[in-house]
């Protein structure tokens, strides 16, 4: 089974734990689907998380310039999508973020094989297993 963890990205370039932290972020504040009593209705938001930079900033405790290169780096590797809207009291458009699922180790092996430690053999990446010094 192949694993889709958030965590074989730290092997790609600008992947530190300070965009994976805003990538978990994003997850836990999306806007959630309806209420089950129906109280709620909707408002096309569903799956974004719409809180503000500052408010990122704020709770991750991260300066705005890293919070910018942290979200770059997720939109580059295909871990969020960005979307912006008018703001209806004017100044910047308001901008939403949706986290998307991570690709396997299998793909980025094949996306970025620069990044990963893999040998070629028959066209197809194998993955090596590093072994312990006790192993070896």
């Amino acid at each position: 089974m192949a694993s889709k963890s958030i965590f074989h990205y730290t092997n790609l370039p600008g992947m530190d734990y300070a965009a994976l932290s805003v990538y978990v972020y994003i997850a836990a504040h999306k806007q959630d689907q309806l209420s089950v009593d129906g109280s709620s209705k909707p408002n096309g938001l569903q799956g974004w998380c719409y809180r503000t930079k500052k408010r990122m900033v704020s709770d991750l405790k991260i300066s705005k310039v890293k919070l910018d290169a942290c979200l770059r780096t997720l939109q580059q590797y295909g871990l969020i999508q960005v979307a912006q809207c008018k703001n209806k009291y004017g100044g910047k458009p308001l901008k939403y973020h949706k986290p998307l699922r991570p690709s396997t180790k299998q793909a980025l092996i094949e996306k970025y094989p620069q990044f990963f430690e893999v040998e070629e053999t028959d066209g197809e990446f194998v993955e090596l297993e590093i072994l312990s010094i006790d192993e070896a």
